[in-house]
């Protein structure tokens, strides 16, 4: 089974915009009390076979983030905050699990970052039970 690349999230320069407007440092202070660090893989450092230091997280830049939105065609053309590209809005649903209040704050927190460039998030809670 072929499966089409995701309209908005198929396009690496839009991830890579994404990357650069999270904040990990307020993330880790502010969420996970300080109890973190970046990184630029799903690795730990701690498996060092696996790990590669060359790697380097991406910086905190939302300039930089928004100026990747503008060179991939998201653009903000209405003026109301929220980017468009041929007639849709550059809006993603960010679901979380309900009764968790870590991932509601984080989420929040991506949601705050993330619209701040001119996405349009979606914070929904669901039922891990169903």
């Amino acid at each position: 089974l072929v499966q089409e690349p995701h309209p908005i999230l198929g396009d690496v320069v839009v991830r890579r915009a994404i990357a650069h407007a999270l904040d990990y440092t307020t993330i880790i202070n502010n969420i996970y009390l300080g109890q973190g660090y970046p990184l630029a893989a799903n690795v730990l450092p701690a498996v060092t076979w696996a790990y590669n230091d060359a790697l380097a997280p991406y910086a905190y830049d939302p300039n930089l983030a928004r100026q990747l939105l503008d060179e991939a065609g998201w653009v903000d053309g209405n003026n109301d905050g929220i980017r468009e590209r041929e007639g849709k809005t550059l809006s993603l649903t960010l679901l979380t699990f309900a009764n968790n209040e870590i991932r509601a704050d984080l989420g929040a927190l991506v949601q705050d970052q993330l619209n701040a460039i001119g996405f349009d998030i979606e914070l929904q809670e669901i039922d891990a039970r169903s």
